[in-house]
């Protein structure tokens, strides 16, 4: 008796263990910038590779090579920070919009908002789909001298492949054990 408890709980244990997620993030992919309306800020490049530093910077286009914001893309998360060494206001229906964030999952949300220096943006100023994460500028929002937002991304819990067949397996052994037993 004690050996077919056994045998059930290692088969379930293994089913369980088989079906964690993959851990996968942004680092090493490339993701996509841009701003809308134009001609109001730019992203200095359209595409980059998440990797250390800072990914994208924004300009003005009436003013080359003037950084306001600067854009730095984690594994999971996001910072834009302010580059300017004056306080500045948006306000002029500025939509920030990062794509390609293939995190390994869907996005399904974002946490751990922080504000620092920034007037009105909050948690309602963030949109996102499966792969992009849209950030409304426009809030009539001051950016202080230092000033940044920063969140992480949460994305859906999907298993990797491999570990759903390893899953499958520990089913069809719990199964035959079980059949084994009645016979």
């Amino acid at each position: 008796m004690a050996q077919r408890g056994t045998s059930w709980l290692a088969a379930a244990t293994l089913a369980a263990a088989a079906c964690s997620p993959a851990v996968a993030g942004l680092v090493g992919d490339t993701v996509g910038c841009s701003i809308t309306p134009t001609p109001l800020w730019v992203c200095t490049t359209p595409t980059a590779v998440v990797g250390a530093g800072v990914e994208f910077e924004l300009e003005l286009p009436q003013a080359p090579g003037s950084f306001g914001f600067g854009v730095d893309i984690g594994n999971a998360s996001i910072r834009i920070a302010s580059n300017e060494d004056n306080i500045f206001g948006l306000g002029a229906n500025e939509l920030l919009v990062l794509s390609g964030l293939d995190a390994g999952a869907p996005i399904i949300g974002i946490t751990n908002l922080t504000v620092s220096g920034v007037s009105v943006l909050s948690a309602n100023s963030i949109t996102w789909t499966a792969d992009s994460v849209t950030i409304d500028l426009n809030h009539g929002a001051q950016w202080d001298v230092g000033s940044f937002v920063s969140f992480d991304l949460i994305t859906a819990n999907v298993p990797e492949p491999g570990s759903l067949a390893l899953g499958g397996l520990a089913l069809a052994a719990l199964g035959w054990t079980r059949r084994r037993r009645a016979a």
